[in-house]
């Protein structure tokens, strides 16, 4: 497997990964607009897992921007290498 392979595999799972925590965050929101009649520590327990949970997913965001840049030097030097 070659670096670009292995670089693309671990895009792949950031993606996944970011898709789940998006998929959770929006459940979580969901279960915090449904629960007005549930206690101030429910409500808080959710706002918190909400926030950690935007907090991943802004890092997950910015690792793959970082990637995407990478990629396409790597791609840009295979390129030169093959002109």
């Amino acid at each position: 497997m070659t670096a670009l392979d292995r670089l693309k595999a671990k895009i792949e799972e950031w993606k996944s990964n970011y898709e789940a925590i998006a998929k959770e965050n929006e459940e979580l929101k969901a279960k915090l607009e449904n629960c007005g009649s549930g206690s101030v520590q429910d409500v808080s327990q959710l706002e918190e897992e909400i926030a950690r949970l935007n907090a991943q997913i802004e890092k997950l965001k910015q690792e793959i921007e970082e990637k995407d840049i990478e990629i396409e030097n790597i791609l840009e030097n295979i390129e030169a290498l093959l002109d």
